[in-house]
This record gives structure tokens, C-alpha cells and sequence, in this order.
């Protein structure tokens, strides 16, 4: 009688996807649905292992072609993908490649040969599916892992080239919520505090203020940098 055996040892249990990731995504579909029809787009993830938990803090977009025809034709730009990590690694070396994604909506039958190619990278590579064009509510994030399974067949032990995806658990990393009123008893602490800040941030270029702010606040910080940029420009005329 036959029996399958799953064997994995992936070094995480939960998966947490931050809100960069997410913008990053769906800019990375719009972008490329204004250049033709496109199905779906592909990119590679980028974060680390802390606790059991997969950390994904950072992406970018890889070349990504298919035949929609013959799924088995696909092309993935190995070389970019690299040149790209390679200066990702420049800013933040801390950050390793995790896995990979793509817009789905649903797995394809690609999925596992893709994934085999990022495993070169990270032998416990998870992808995971984010839809641009969410259907229902909810998380818009499935992340999958590869296992490879052993067969068992009269008693004889044969490795088959059989893998699968599994399905893991998938969380969002929530920005921090603004402060709120300070307390009554801290006020000097306060104002002690706020000094220190204005004077140390002041004459510092809003560029340079974008580094020191977290991922969502750092788009409001770039739009004032535009506008910081524009306004010197009429400036100088």
C-alpha cells in the first residue's frame, strides 16, 4: 500500500508582510499594467528570521515573461535579480532574500519550477501571492512553502521529483499608531524631549529626515521633499 511523506524543515512558523511590501506591489502591477495586458507580475522578497517568524520588510520587481498558453514557457531574469541584490545589500545588509512573489490571484502550475530558481537563493524560500486587485475582503497575502514528497510504494522507498506547496500562516505588520496626549505627570519630559528633537533635526534636509522615519511615513516625507524642491526652483527663476 502506498504512504507519502512530507518532508520539511522550514526555520519559520508565521509569515508578517509590511506595508512597503504591499505598495510596492500593487505600484509594480500598475506600472506594468499601463505597458501591456499583464496577467500577473513577479518580484522577489527581502527580510529576514527572528523567533520563528519570517520578517518581510522590502521588495523589487524582477523581468518577469510567460506564455499564457503553455505555462511551462516562462522566463525570469536571473541576472537582474541579482545586479538588484546586489545593491540592495549596499543599504541593508541585514536583509536577505526570503522567497518571491507574484500577483496570482491563484497558484499557477509554474509556481513550484519558479520557486525551485529561488531556492538557489534560499534553499527555504516562501512565496507568497499578494492580488493587486483584491476580490474580497480581507488579508490580500497567501504565503505558500514547498515540500518535497517521498512515496512509498510495496515497501520500497523511491524519491519521486513530487513537491507541493503549503499553505502558512500570514499576518500584516501595522504601523505604529500615532502618539497621543502625553500625561499629566510627564509635561517637562515632554517639552524636554521636543527641544532636543527640533534642535537636532534642524537645518537637516528633508532626504536625509526620510531615513530616520519609518516606511509610511517616509512617503509623506518624500512629498514634501518634492515640494521643498519645487518651491526653490521658483525661487531661483
Amino acid at each position: 500500500m502506498a504512504s507519502t511523506e512530507r518532508q520539511s524543515s522550514v526555520p519559520f512558523e508565521k509569515v508578517v508582510v509590511h506595508p512597503l511590501v504591499l505598495l510596492s506591489v500593487v505600484d509594480h502591477f500598475n506600472r506594468m499594467g499601463k505597458v501591456g495586458n499583464i496577467k500577473r507580475v513577479v518580484g522577489v522578497l527581502l527580510g529576514s528570521v527572528k523567533s520563528k517568524v519570517l520578517d518581510i520588510s522590502n521588495s523589487f520587481a524582477v523581468p518577469f515573461d510567460e506564455d499564457e498558453k503553455d505555462r511551462s514557457v516562462w522566463f525570469l531574469d536571473h541576472d537582474y535579480l541579482e545586479n538588484m541584490f546586489a545593491m540592495f545589500k549596499k543599504v541593508n545588509a541585514k536583509e536577505r532574500i526570503v522567497g518571491w512573489y507574484h500577483t496570482g490571484p491563484k497558484l499557477q502550475p509554474n509556481d513550484l519550477n519558479i520557486n525551485d530558481l529561488v531556492r538557489k537563493y534560499n534553499p527555504h524560500a516562501v512565496m507568497v501571492i499578494i492580488e493587486a486587485r483584491p476580490r474580497e475582503q480581507g488579508l490580500p497575502t497567501e504565503a505558500y512553502y514547498a515540500v518535497e514528497e517521498v512515496h512509498d510504494v510495496s515497501g520500497d522507498w523511491r524519491d519521486l521529483p513530487l513537491s507541493s506547496f503549503v499553505f502558512t500562516r500570514t499576518e500584516h505588520r501595522r504601523p505604529r499608531p500615532s502618539s497621543t496626549s502625553p500625561r499629566k505627570s510627564e509635561p517637562r519630559k515632554l517639552k524636554k524631549s521636543v527641544s532636543s528633537t527640533c534642535s537636532e533635526i534642524s537645518g537637516t534636509s528633508p532626504s536625509a529626515l526620510c531615513l530616520r522615519t519609518s516606511p509610511i511615513n517616509s512617503l509623506d516625507c518624500m512629498v514634501s521633499a518634492r515640494v521643498s524642491v519645487r518651491s526653490h526652483s521658483t525661487w531661483s527663476v
